[in-house]
């Protein structure tokens, strides 16, 4: 029976919710998405004199999904509740006609949720590149090596994701498949802060220091700012622009401290955008 009510009690829930808000929550893990959607039911209580949202307080217990916003793309869901690992609300997504599999199963790879992307394999996700590509961007080498036993073999794309999310020994593993994108590789490392692999990457030959300093005023990093910069970087116009689009002030004011001369993301002169930092 409490099943049944479910639907009752996830209507008020998501109709009280901020879209915004209820894909954070799908985002995260089972035990912690419980735990934060339990916080809503106090709230609803004090607008909603609902004897079903009382019974479930007085139970303090969420058991499944049965209900999202109806203005949520069913596939949307779908991705996201394969990436938190919400087995209940992908079964739903799926009734509700979620049929989106390939991106399902990286999403899925990517939280690191194999149960997931099985079960998106068997409803028909073929391109396990994606899968690749996801456990490499979320740090799951086991899942990444079992997309390779499956056919995967887009080393490059899965080495950038590495690379960006600063997954060593996965970035050594796509090298040793074959990856060779190194300047991609670079590129990411800096705008993900990884100094290590921006090491490694240095190693292996990338020496754009002006497109290094670019991402790395896109990520905020000071420190891989002031590595590209030892080397040579002085694009000082382009990284104010990097620096004020992706909001690091402190980045922005060391950029004009450098030498900018213009900002063509604000258009601002000088002394009135340093006076706003």
């Amino acid at each position: 029976m409490f099943h049944d009510l479910h639907l009752d009690i996830y209507q008020h829930i998501f109709d009280y919710l901020p879209q915004q808000d209820l894909l954070n929550l799908l985002l995260l893990r089972n035990h912690t998405f419980y735990r934060q959607i339990m916080k809503y039911i106090p709230k609803l209580l004090k607008i909603h004199d609902n004897q079903v949202l009382k019974y479930a307080a007085r139970l303090n217990l969420i058991i499944s999904i049965k209900f999202i916003i109806v203005s949520l793309n069913w596939n949307t869901g779908l991705h996201y509740a394969c990436f938190g690992g919400h087995i209940m609300l992908v079964k739903l997504m799926i009734k509700k006609g979620a049929n989106d599999w390939n991106i399902a199963l990286r999403e899925a790879c990517r939280g690191g949720h194999k149960i997931l992307a099985e079960l998106m394999i068997e409803k028909g996700a073929i391109n396990f590149n994606l899968g690749l590509d996801g456990a490499c961007s979320g740090g799951h080498i086991s899942i990444a090596e079992w997309m390779i036993e499956k056919g995967a073999d887009n080393w490059d794309e899965a080495f950038e994701s590495a690379c960006g999310n600063g997954h060593w020994a996965l970035v050594l593993l796509m090298i040793e498949k074959g990856a060779s994108h190194v300047k991609c590789g670079f590129n990411q490392a800096c705008k993900g802060g990884h100094k290590d692999i921006v090491n490694l990457m240095i190693k292996m030959g990338a020496d754009n220091w002006n497109r290094g300093l670019f991402n790395a005023c896109q990520g905020g990093h000071i420190d891989i700012i002031e590595m590209m910069i030892k080397r040579g970087a002085n694009d000082w116009n382009n990284s104010l622009l990097d620096a004020c689009k992706y909001g690091h002030k402190t980045v922005a004011r060391l950029m004009i401290e450098k030498g900018a001369t213009i900002c063509t993301y604000c258009n601002k002169s000088l002394e009135e955008h340093y006076n706003l930092l």
